[in-house]
């Protein structure tokens, strides 16, 4: 009876409060029809997994949109010839460059800082995002679109708040809940949809 109270007091905070940790700003103008876009890997310091991520980010728009996504080595090619880096670190002038020799729409590009964590059983949780900033990025114009943050910490969304209180914080803890809204395959899920929802119109706007 006490695990249920406070799962229902812990989980009436979170209602109250700003509990997502991943917020997105969406520039005045208005996005124009975005219908292929490039991808750079994205730049995690303390990690070597941030190709990966950004691979996870492209699954995740595919899964969940018509956006058709550029070829990786297409933009590894363009990058070398230009003398790039491949990750994140170019600046919005330089994007909209590299968008206009691929001709995509915009170009996504993304940097964090990646962090392990050890639980209080003592197992050490990697492959973990503590920061990232994601930035989509108008080729037309250079300018940025929209750009998504990850603050550290977990990120109580409206499934996560459900499947804790129905476990009674018994079957996950704060600390499962902080290891799997932190893991990579998880924020580039998140920022996907971020994405493709800032993209794709609802009814009423087209």
């Amino acid at each position: 009876m006490k695990h249920l109270i406070c799962s229902f007091l812990f989980l009436g905070l979170l209602l109250v409060s700003n509990c997502t940790t991943i917020n997105t700003v969406r520039s005045n103008s208005k996005i124009p029809g975005i219908n292929k876009i490039a991808v750079l890997n994205f730049e995690m310091n303390g990690a070597p997994w941030g190709p990966e991520f950004s691979d996870a980010f492209i699954h995740h728009v595919l899964k969940h949109s018509n956006i058709e996504v550029i070829e990786r080595e297409q933009i590894f090619k363009i990058l070398d010839e230009q003398r790039l880096s491949k990750t994140g670190i170019i600046d919005e002038s330089t994007s909209a460059k590299i968008g206009r020799i691929l001709g995509v729409d915009a170009i996504v590009v993304g940097r964090g800082t990646a962090m392990t964590f050890t639980d209080s059983l003592g197992f050490k949780r990697g492959s973990l995002v503590d920061t990232f900033s994601l930035k989509l990025i108008l080729i037309q114009s250079g300018s940025i679109a929209m750009q998504s943050r990850k603050s550290p910490g977990t990120d109580w969304t409206w499934k996560r708040l459900a499947k804790y209180s129905l476990g009674l914080g018994l079957i996950w803890s704060k600390e499962d809940m902080f290891v799997e809204s932190c893991s990579y395959d998880e924020v580039a899920s998140r920022m996907a949809e971020l994405v493709v929802a800032s993209l794709v119109k609802p009814e009423t706007e087209k």
